[in-house]
């Protein structure tokens, strides 16, 4: 399978979108690979995917990259930039979408230009990965402060989605009708 290398050590694998088999083929190559290899301390691995795609509109199979990440022990990362806002009850994205507990990733990252109309994004994580993120990253050595106004548009668009909890709603059943629409414009006409 195809394997890059970035950054020094770390090695990027590909799975087929969305390809629950896939991935794990992949995992179980690592894993036959590690088994003859000294057994290490440290788990840096991540499953990267994003909750929803912004190119398909297609959902990860979340519960499906948790249950192989536990097996094959990795952790998860979760891109929730277009499912924030859009997936779940309260739009919290992909792991409420699944109603999976959001400390199951062990990190979450999202863009706040997608749903929350400011700029800038955010990771949240446990404290040792935060600690480890805030230390380590190339933002802290070189990172611009968020301006006021941006970062108040996005403390605002959360508080609307926490207390205007029909919005979601509103848009799921927008974006039906809009699929219903298009698809009707798009049918042939029937023959005279």
């Amino acid at each position: 399978f195809p394997a890059r290398r970035i950054r020094g050590q770390a090695f990027v694998k590909e799975f087929r979108h969305n390809d629950a088999a896939d991935l794990e083929r992949i995992l179980r190559v690592v894993a036959d690979a590690d088994a003859r290899k000294p057994p290490r301390i440290l788990n840096r691995r991540f499953i990267v995917v994003e909750g929803l795609y912004q190119n398909t509109g297609l959902i990860a199979p979340l519960p499906q990259v948790f249950e192989l990440a536990a097996k094959y022990r990795f952790r998860v990362m979760v891109e929730e930039s277009m499912s924030l806002g859009t997936l779940g009850d309260t739009g919290r994205g992909c792991c409420e979408h699944f109603r999976l507990p959001t400390t199951t990733p062990a990190i979450i990252c999202a863009t706040m230009s997608a749903s929350l109309g400011s700029v800038g994004g955010f990771c949240v994580s446990d404290a040792p990965v935060a600690a480890h993120q805030r230390l380590s990253s190339a933002g802290y050595c070189f990172s611009a402060a968020l301006p006021p106004f941006h970062a108040t548009a996005a403390i605002c668009a959360l508080k609307i989605l926490r207390t205007e909890t029909d919005r979601v709603a509103t848009l799921r059943r927008n974006a039906l009708e809009l699929h219903r629409l298009l698809l009707a414009a798009l049918a042939p006409d029937p023959a005279p």
